[in-house]
């Protein structure tokens, strides 16, 4: 990541390095994370932390600037042409004002080179709920339709990129998790957390 911070309609952030982070930072950055995401579609944090030692794996603090507060956390894997943000959240004392917007316009800039890839929950097509409003709010911030579904442990999900045109491949997918890590027990770990065939759906 090129820059320190980005600017943008008065707010102001930058990211910070998990292992850069004291204690109490460090913390926060597992607080966020356990917190806003489901059971079943995370990695134990420790997972996130060997892997996050690898050159291509980013573990990071999203930072206000202007109270040196941590507001959130990111968690993106680089490789080939791919940019996979597999984790961003901010914490919900910081929702609603701007901030997630921003990362993502950030992010984009920033892996201007590459796809950006990111997988939500496939949203109902009955009704309007909280993954069309999540789904919604990544297009209205950069994020485009692939036509990408897959289903993993019998939840259906849709693939975004911040690339029009990207076509996803089942390699594409593969290497999300192959690419997180060079050791060999923690491989067997990922391997085994989440369902490693790629079932693709309509």
């Amino acid at each position: 990541m090129k820059r320190e911070g980005c600017f943008w309609k008065g707010i102001c952030m930058r990211y910070k390095n998990y292992s850069a982070c004291d204690s109490q930072g460090q913390s926060q950055i597992k607080e966020i994370y356990e917190t806003s995401f489901p059971k079943s579609e995370k990695f134990p944090f420790w997972i996130l932390k060997q892997c996050a030692k690898e050159n291509n794996v980013h573990l990071n603090s999203i930072i206000d600037h202007n109270t040196d507060k941590i507001i959130g956390m990111s968690f993106l894997i680089s490789y080939d042409d791919i940019a996979y943000l597999m984790y961003v959240a901010i914490d919900k004392k910081y929702r609603n004002k701007g901030f997630g917007s921003l990362v993502l316009k950030d992010l984009i800039l920033r892996q201007a080179d590459t796809s950006i890839l990111l997988c939500i929950e496939r949203p109902s097509a009955e009704k309007e709920d909280i993954k069309a409003r999540r789904k919604d709010f990544y297009l209205r911030n950069g994020f485009y339709e692939t036509g990408c579904f897959i289903e993993d442990s019998d939840v259906e999900y849709e693939f975004l990129s911040s690339s029009k045109e990207r076509i996803i491949t089942e390699n594409d997918l593969k290497k999300r998790y192959s690419c997180m890590t060079r050791n060999p027990l923690i491989k067997f770990i990922i391997k085994n957390t989440f369902d490693s065939n790629i079932n693709f759906i309509d």
